[in-house]
């Protein structure tokens, strides 16, 4: 830029004075103050008035032409020069000042200050510009620039600069800052021009109303920068050592920074330097900057943005790189990098606007702070990436990643942005912490297809520990594939994740590439997985979002806690058809223990094949699944790929033991094929399973591939391991539709026991059953069931079963009420002297070919059947049968009160090539010897008991027929029986539900059709006239 084009960045300073004097210094008439010129380019200033080490200088203008210079002749010993413009013309600055030794310069022009693209500095000491209206001094005296008359000058220090209303503006304008940040996260300085420098360890300060920076480039290496746009009141000095502090407490009100066109401020030195930029507005556009990197062995200072209503990062510049805030340690030096501080009411970060602290030396980075009521990230720069905050240890760094906290009420992450905290060198990353009092939301996608995280992480060839992420809102809103998490990668531990929600937990919506939203914890490398604890209200997990801790390397998964008062819903897929996940699991490649997996809530409700599990696909064990939810549990509906379900496993090619798994709550209900399982494919044990329902478990419906709902555990083929035992405790318990509960092996390993106990009822139907099963490579367990009233119909049963080597277990019922329909017990085995089956009820109905069997095929004893009731029914072909092939048949035991078989019942013992069994038939309250009396010698003629004709009802009251004896019949024939079944009243006049034709008073009886009691008392058989 050439000749007087750079003034046509004045266009800023619209406004401020109609006059302006070009290319000039010329003093004023107030103070002693000499400028001489030998060409009308470069001027020197002489004289002026000294009052100690302070030099006064008054000037009617002050500009500097391109290519020319101001130096102050000043003395040595001269600590302070003060120069005021009193002539109402703005000063335009585009060429050198200078001043002897190390006085600082202060120069203010209420009129305005423009600084052009050629504008430099030579001076020992600070400087400061300001369009202030007057310098104040420790002493009270004042220095003012409208108001020169007789001024009184001092000794003393300066103190502050008291700005009138609507002060003017500054401006420094410049070419860019040519700066490149590259995909390491290294921000690269070799081509940035210094522009307005001072030396190191020196203040440079611009205070004004609006303070703009147009391309333009202020260095102060390792000392101090300050920017403040102050619309009125006074800014306090504070002289600190060589650098000098600015205090706003006394500024009532501000006005704006901008920083366009990739302008820039740095204070990079053997320590990075402080700076402060204080405005209403701070704006970072074009790719602007504000640096400070540490190049030597000296920490970085603090670097302060503080607004009154936002600070915005926003637009790329011609390398399509956007604005940033930035601090950093250099490679090579041995030092902490300073730490970045934003407050203002909204922070917006666009177009990949970057605020960030990195070391590639031996140092930390800097802490990262920000203080806003909205905080939005949004945009994408040159890599595709979105906006960023974060905190770094680089390839080459050795030291630890500084933390990050942002305190703001909306903090919303767009369009792939990301913060994290992340080491690829030596060291820790920071801790994150983000408390935002309404909400915090991550949604879109980036340029490269990815959605945004927020993130704290150990990545991959680097040692350290991960730092923790913490979150307190009232809502969390995970979107478009974001992700929420703390990760190792290398050598060294993850960090823990805590959510505070007290509303909402949400993930929802994929990215580019299908996935859904994720909040986890994981270990690639060598070390454990962090904690993932969620506090909410509501925790919600759609469309095949995931929340795990996971181990993928050598290590331990992290434990996953869920405190919901509300509720717990998972629900929807991927675009891949995936269902949404909550796990804890160790993978393929992963050596360690998963983490516990523990959820409290009121309702926990599984859609869409849904998943919640502890799972072990390497090495090591699974952690235990706890469930509390106060009111219900429910899954439901499918994937294409699973059905809904609770479990802990260990899958093919895992070897470990699966943790347990515990439910508690006051409804369960599985439908379409859900399940609740715990169990081995691989080489392990699977875990116990306890489930407990006050009220009552529902299973029903079919699932993918026509699967059943079921509760198990279970060996899979191929497993080597045995099976844990099963629990279930409700006060009703209802299946159907070919639902299980059962624990079964078809491994190399054992079943294990089922216990189930139904306060009210267990009613079972369409074919399901409860079983412990067998399938050759293991003992199978015993099944108890206790209830009160116990249902079974439709094809249902209850199995104890053994098809190899290995005995079959017992099956005990205890219940009031055992009706069975189209049902049966069954105890089956091929080896061994096992597979008896225990029940003990009051009353006990079989009916439509039920069954209670005990079978033992090949060379097995048949095991025993011991049935104890008040009431034993058998009809309609129903059969209590225990049988053997070779072996000895089992013994049957029944002790009774009261037993009734229909034509077509059997009660057998029997072996097809052995020794039958025993069949035994005990009736407690009947003593047989007690009962064989003398039958009296008088017949009673069979034709004295059949009426010749039909009958007539009599018209008198009905009487009543009394049915009394063990099994209905009398000792005696003649006296009646003691019986402890009640007695019925029968009408004298009753028919069967299925009346023969009528017949005629004189027709002859041919078929009896009741028994009827006559008016003189007689019982009589008949049957009754039309």
């Amino acid at each position: 830029m050439s000749g007087l084009s750079w003034l046509s960045g004045l266009s800023l300073l619209g406004g401020l004075c109609p006059a302006i004097a070009l290319a000039q210094v010329s003093p004023d008439s107030t103070l002693p103050t000499t400028v001489s010129t030998p060409d009308g380019l470069n001027f020197t200033i002489d004289a002026g008035a000294q009052v100690g080490s302070n030099l006064f200088h008054s000037f009617q203008t002050f500009s500097v032409p391109t290519g020319g210079s101001a130096v102050f002749n000043n003395a040595v010993n001269v600590q302070n020069i003060i120069g005021r413009v009193t002539g109402g013309n703005i000063s335009n600055i585009d060429g050198l000042i200078a001043a002897n030794g190390t006085a600082n310069l202060f120069l203010i022009n209420p009129a305005g200050i423009v600084f052009g693209p050629n504008a430099s500095l030579s001076i020992g000491g600070s400087f400061i510009a300001s369009t202030a209206n007057s310098m104040q001094f420790a002493d009270g005296a004042e220095f003012s620039a409208i108001n020169p008359a007789a001024p009184l000058l001092t000794v003393s220090v300066p103190t502050g600069l008291q700005l009138g209303q609507n002060p003017a503006a500054i401006e420094v304008q410049g070419g860019g800052n040519n700066l490149i940040l590259d995909f390491d996260g290294y921000l690269i300085r070799d081509f940035r021009p210094s522009g307005l420098e001072v030396l190191p360890g020196r203040t440079l300060a611009l205070v004004g109303g609006d303070v703009n920076l147009t391309g333009g480039n202020l260095t102060a290496p390792a000392g101090r920068i300050e920017l403040g746009s102050v619309a009125e009141g006074t800014v306090r000095l504070n002289s600190v050592g060589s650098n000098w502090t600015l205090d706003y407490a006394g500024v009532s009100a501000f006005r704006d920074i901008q920083l366009t066109q990739a302008a820039s401020l740095d204070t990079s030195g053997i320590g990075s330097g402080a700076m402060r930029v204080q405005g209403r507005s701070v704006l970072l556009k074009d790719g602007s900057a504000i640096l400070g990197h540490t190049l030597g062995n000296q920490s970085g200072a603090d670097l302060v943005v503080q607004a009154t209503e936002r600070v915005e990062l926003s637009g790329k510049d011609g390398f399509d790189q956007g604005s940033l805030i930035h601090t950093q340690v250099e490679p090579g030096a041995r030092a902490n990098a300073g730490n970045l501080i934003i407050s203002a009411p909204q922070l917006q970060l666009a177009d990949g606007g970057t605020f960030s602290s990195v070391t590639f030396g031996r140092g930390n980075s800097g802490n990262l702070t920000i203080r806003a009521d909205d905080i939005s990230l949004s945009g994408s720069d040159i890599k595709g990436t979105g906006s960023v905050l974060n905190t770094m240890v680089g390839v080459t760094g050795i030291g630890n990643a500084g933390n990050m906290t942002i305190d703001t009420n909306r903090f919303q992450l767009q369009d792939g942005a990301s913060v994290f905290s992340a080491v690829f060198g030596r060291g820790n990353s920071g801790n994150v912490t983000v408390r935002a009092a309404d909400v915090v939301e991550i949604s879109g996608i980036n340029d490269i297809e990815f959605g945004g995280t927020l993130t704290t992480q150990l990545r991959s060839g680097a040692i350290g520990n991960t730092g923790n992420l913490t979150i307190d809102t009232r809502q969390l809103l995970l979107r478009d594939g974001a992700i929420v998490s703390a990760d190792t990668f290398g050598r060294g531990n993850g960090g823990n994740v805590t959510i505070r929600a007290s509303e909402l937990v949400e993930l929802r919506g994929f990215n580019t590439f299908g996935e859904g939203s994720f909040l986890t914890t994981l270990a690639t490398g060598t070390g454990n997985s962090g904690d993932l604890t969620i506090d909410t209200g509501r925790l919600r997990i759609q469309d095949g979002s995931v929340v795990s801790t996971s181990v993928f390397g050598r290590g331990n998964g992290g434990n996953l806690t869920v405190r919901a008062t509300d509720a717990v819903e998972l629900s929807g897929l991927d675009q891949g058809g995936f269902s949404s996940i909550l796990t804890t699991q160790v993978t393929r490649r992963g050596v360690g223990n998963a983490g516990n997996l523990t959820i409290a809530t009121n309702q926990l409700r599984l859609q869409d094949g849904a998943q919640i599990s502890s799972s072990v696909f390497g090495r090591g064990n699974g952690g235990d699944l706890t469930i509390r939810a106060a009111d219900s549990v429910q899954l439901s509906g499918t994937s294409r790929f699973a059905n809904s379900s609770l479990g802990t496993s260990v899958e093919a090619r895992g070897q470990g033991n699966a943790g347990n798994l515990s439910l508690e709550t006051g409804r369960l209900t599985l439908q379409d094929g859900a399940i609740i399982t715990s169990g081995t494919r691989g080489v392990g044990n699977g875990g116990n399973v306890t489930v407990r329902a006050a009220d009552s478990i529902e299973l029903s419906g079919f699932g993918i591939e026509n699967s059943t709902s079921r509760i198990e555990t279970v060996v899979h083929p191929g497993a080597r391991g045995n099976a844990g035992t099963l629990t279930v405790d409700a006060g009703r318990l209802r299946l159907q539709d070919q639902a299980a509960i059962s624990s079964e092996t078809a491994g190399l390993g054992n079943a294990n026991n089922l216990v189930v106990q139904a306060r009210d009822s267990v009613f079972l139907t369409g074919n399901s059953r409860f079983s412990t099963r067998s399938r050759g490579g293991g003992e199978t367990g015993n099944l108890t069931v206790t209830t009160n009233q116990l249902t079974l119909e439709q094809g249902s049963q209850f199995v104890v079963s053994s098809q190899g080597a290995f005995p079959a277990g017992n099956l005990t019922v205890n219940a009031n009420s055992v009706r069975l329909s189209q049902a049966s017990f069954s105890a089956e085995t091929e080896a061994g002297d096992r597979g008896s089956i225990f029940v003990n009820a009051q009353d006990i109905i079989l009916r439509r070919n039920s069954t209670i069997t005990a079978n033992a095929t090949k060379t097995a004893t048949g095991g025993n059947i011991t049935i104890n009731s008040d009431l034993l029914v058998l009809l309609e072909n129903s059969a209590i049968v225990a049988q053997a092939v070779f072996g000895r048949g089992g013994n049957i035991t029944i002790t009774t009160r009261g037993l009734i078989q229909s034509l077509g019942t059997r009660i057998d013992a029997t072996s097809q090539l052995g020794i039958n069994g025993v069949v035994q038939i005990n009736t407690p309250d009947v003593d047989p010897s007690r009962q064989l009396v003398e039958l009296p010698s008088e017949l009673i003629d069979s034709q004295q008991l059949i009426a010749n004709s039909c009958l007539v009802p009599s018209t008198r009251q009905q009487g009543t027929f009394i049915l009394t004896g063990v099994g209905g019949l009398p000792a005696i024939p003649t006296s009646p029986a003691r019986s402890s079944f009640a007695t019925y009243d029968i009408p004298a006049s009753t028919t069967t539900s299925a009346q023969p034709p009528p017949i005629s008073n004189n027709t002859p009886i041919t078929e009896i059709e009741n028994i009827y009691r006559l008016e003189n008392g007689q019982l009589i058989l008949g049957r009754r006239c039309l």
